[in-house]
């Protein structure tokens, strides 16, 4: 609702040169003025964009079809004089309107007016033209000048005039919660006539009185925090503050408000009477009808929609919209309805919500929670079929037919009182085979790949085919795989086979990948990953375990992958299983090996189970793809000395594997010693904001080298990243005190990994803690070091220390012996490192 009268349109199609609809009037009588504060309570570190909302105030007239809106909005930075001096109104001309009572700039506490008519225009816009859909609304457009930081910038205005196909028919709904905080918002409703009312989430709610023969419905509410949305919350989810209001009695009062609408009262033209005898003729059963009817309104009758005014709900007549072949969604129902209807197949058209899905059920009628509408059909048998008629180029019988998951429609049909549940029955696969032929190791393959892709995914592929070239295709494709293989090139173009009745669409594809293998992180090793990468490209993992809210999974899908691999030689291969079922997702994994051939198999077989994970399940859901996670890469390695491997030693994984555990625990320690906060000693002499300077430069300069340093050392160690740390302790050559040790150095690297990106984040925020975690590290470090030196020099019975170990203790000795007084004594360090933990 917010977002609408804040965001400014840079885009638009058509520029009209006068603006007869907007009036300049004073405020409406009816009106309640509302007062705001300039100075808010409420977090300004929330403030976004260099703007903040003072007040947002909507009070609407039902009975005379009247809604006033003000607009209060601080300028916090010069970022924000972009926004907030562009004011962009849209209304319907058709219908509405439009008339401003002030805009003006408030600065120190001081009004200048800024409403001048002759600087407005009017500017068509059409949000939606990609899409093909033109609703005819206008925009009142103006721009403020001499805005400035620092300025309230204040304006309202009243729209005037409801879309006359609504009658007396009144509802709204209002998102109360925002990305940005606001200091007041302000919603009222008269009306006659008692109205409906529901809220979501329970936290604001209208208050209803009833006086001087009206109803009147209120909220005022102070000082919003922002709210913060999580990634992949599904559509229909409504995590917010949301209230609707209306006077729809019920589901059947609106059905029975669109069965009038989608009544066709005009007599059939010829031309269409002529095509639908056509159709009539040539087709024997009721089912082979459908389909043609189907096809032609798909495919022949192109999707364009012009809404404005009553056309935003009220489809044109059959005549029109065959004659002229375009039409949006209601339009292609209609005549799909028509048609089939004077075939004597029972159909009917259907308003469906395709980001609400679920959730309208729940929702208070009105006519705006439908963004949709598609055809239910009674075929022969008595089957229910689902069609969207605005899905060009489907393939499949009229009974295998592929249906969106919108999951709920209102069937206007009379005598309906509510909504039919839809249940998707496809599992839209795509099965791929991946031949690799390996040449001797250590050169280059021939990739085959075969894809069949099946219902939805035949469908869409089918489309992307028919909207780009067979180069351009070519190319997408060799880009696609050079993400997995560097060196690859494709041999042809792409062959292709479309099986329309079966709904499957087949590709061919080779290519040559030169240097196939690649050094491992082994010494002396060089290997190649096999990647199932339909599947990677349907999971991804989450960043953490934590949720508020469900996560949104694709649903229906099925992916199979096969990868075959024609070995250079016989190979070490131990066949295995990995199986995973869960209420959210199936994986089925399968390593198998012909030894005759010396073929490698992996088998990978994902199915979605449901199109959402619940708050609950989530944690587990989470593990799952961390199991998932580990199985999908799968690599064959080769000893340049002349062994082959597969997946190489558990013991070597579970070394890597406790690595990864020791960081994620020093992460979370690392989290904990963030929030830790030393209180500054200031003085009154500091330079406020002090920049950092002097001999800190060169400590920030070294803090900044270190993470590198120290991780280029563990790749040249390579002992602890790679696992092989709990190998060596394992191993019959090394004692337990060794082992020990090595279990030591790994935690400790694994902490200095963590620990230092740590105290570099705090040197840049100047956080008054820096000085003593850094002064702490230091000390803990340099003792380590020097410890493990001497211990490790004893366990293995080396006399003394190599010449490159005593340099790199003498440098740490005078190093720490230099920084920690400067850290802990410098009068710069207290005066820059000042800033609290907020």
């Amino acid at each position: 609702m917010l977002k609408s009268l804040f965001t400014v349109v840079f885009s638009f199609l058509f520029i009209s040169l006068n603006f007869a609809q907007i009036k300049k009037t004073s405020t409406p009588n009816w009106v309640e003025i509302q007062t705001y504060a300039s100075e808010p309570n409420i977090d300004l570190d929330e403030v976004t964009q260099g703007t903040l909302i003072l007040l947002y105030d909507q009070q609407t007239q039902v009975d005379s079809e009247e809604n006033y809106f003000k607009v209060v909005t601080k300028i916090t930075e010069n970022v924000g004089i972009q926004e907030a001096s562009s004011i962009n109104i849209s209304f319907d001309p058709s219908y509405q309107n439009l008339s401003f009572h002030e805009i003006d700039i408030i600065r120190n506490g001081q009004t200048i007016s800024k409403l001048n008519s002759s600087e407005f225009q009017t500017i068509r816009q059409e949000l939606d033209a990609e899409n093909y859909i033109y609703d005819g609304s206008l925009s009142a457009v103006t721009h403020i000048s001499d805005v400035r930081v620092g300025d309230i910038i204040a304006y309202s205005f009243t729209r005037k005039g409801y879309n006359p196909i609504h009658k007396n028919y009144f509802a709204e709904y209002y998102n109360l919660d925002n990305s940005h905080p606001i200091g007041k918002i302000n919603i009222k409703i008269n009306s006659k006539n008692k109205l409906e009312v529901k809220s979501f989430k329970n936290q604001l709610k209208f208050k209803e009185t009833f006086n001087n023969n009206k109803y009147t419905y209120s909220l005022l509410e102070e000082n919003i925090s922002a709210t913060h949305f999580e990634d992949n919350t599904p559509s229909w989810f409504l995590d917010a503050n949301f209230i609707e209001i209306g006077n729809y009695k019920s589901w059947e009062n609106l059905i029975d408000w669109g069965v009038q609408l989608f009544k066709v009262k005009d007599n059939l033209s010829t031309s269409l009477l002529k095509k639908i005898k056509e159709i009539d003729k040539e087709n024997n059963t009721k089912g082979q009808k459908i389909e043609a009817t189907l096809r032609f309104v798909q495919d022949e009758v192109r999707y364009l929609g012009l809404e404005n005014g009553i056309s935003a709900y009220k489809p044109s007549s059959p005549n029109k919209v065959y004659n002229q072949r375009f039409g949006d969604c209601k339009d292609k129902s209609l005549l799909l309805v028509t048609m089939l209807n004077q075939m004597n197949i029972e159909a009917y058209p259907v308003l469906v919500s395709t980001y609400l899905k679920k959730t309208v059920t729940n929702l208070l009628p009105n006519p705006a929670h439908f963004n949709h509408c598609v055809v239910k059909v009674i075929d022969g048998n008595e089957g229910e079929r689902w069609y969207d008629p605005t899905i060009t180029n489907q393939g499949g019988t009229f009974n295998k037919v592929v249906f969106p998951d919108y999951r709920f429609g209102l069937v206007l049909k009379k005598g309906n009182k509510g909504f039919e549940e839809i249940f998707p029955f496809a599992e839209n696969t795509i099965d791929i085979t991946d031949n690799y032929i390996l040449e001797e190791v250590g050169k280059g393959a021939i990739l085959k790949i075969t894809s069949v892709y099946s219902e939805a995914e035949a469908d869409n592929i089918r489309f992307y085919f028919k909207n780009n070239s067979i180069i351009n295709i070519q190319k997408e494709f060799e880009k696609f795989y050079s993400d997995y293989h560097a060196n690859i090139k494709s041999l042809g173009k792409p062959e292709y086979t479309d099986n329309l009745k079966t709904n499957t669409f087949t590709i061919n594809e080779t290519y040559k990948i030169d240097s196939i293998w690649q050094p491992s992180y082994m010494e002396n090793q060089i290997g190649v990953d096999f990647t199932p990468y339909t599947i990677t490209n349907v999971l991804s993992m989450p960043s953490k375990i934590e949720r508020e809210t469900p996560f949104e999974l694709s649903y229906p899908i099925t992916r199979s992958h096969t990868i075959n691999v024609e070995l250079p030689e016989e190979w070490n291969v131990d066949e295995d299983n990995f199986n995973l079922s869960s209420p959210n997702i199936f994986y089925d994994f399968d390593v198998l090996y012909n030894k005759s051939k010396n073929i490698l198999t992996l088998k990978h077989l994902l199915k979605i189970q449901k199109d959402f994970v619940s708050v609950a399940e989530f944690p587990a859901f989470y593990n799952d793809l961390k199991k998932l996670d580990s199985e999908l890469n799968y690599n064959i390695s080769y000893n340049i000395g002349g062994s082959s491997t597969s997946t190489g030693s558990a013991l070597k994984y579970l070394g890597i594997f406790v690595f990864i555990c020791f960081l994620i625990f020093f992460t979370w320690l690392a989290f904990k010693l963030y929030h830790y906060d030393v209180t500054p000693k200031i003085e009154s002499y500091y330079q406020e904001n002090k920049p950092i300077g002097g001999w800190l430069i060169l400590i920030g300069i070294g803090l900044c080298i270190s993470p590198i340093r120290v991780f280029m050392d563990l790749l040249n160690t390579e002992v602890y990243l790679n696992g092989d740390w709990l190998v060596y302790f394992g191993g019959a050559d090394f004692s337990f005190s060794i082992g020990l040790l090595l279990i030591i150095e790994t935690i400790f690297n694994a902490a200095v990994l963590v620990f230092l990106p740590l105290i570099i984040l705090l040197f840049i925020k100047k956080r008054s803690s820096f000085p003593k975690v850094y002064a702490i590290f230091l000390i803990v470090y340099f003792v380590f070091i020097v410890a493990d030196s001497f211990i490790a020099t004893a366990l293995t019975g080396v006399n003394s220390l190599t010449s490159v170990e005593e340099n790199q203790l003498i440098k740490s000795f005078i190093s720490t012996g230099i920084i920690i007084p400067y850290l802990l004594l410098s009068e710069r360090v207290k005066e820059t490192f000042i800033k609290r933990y907020q």
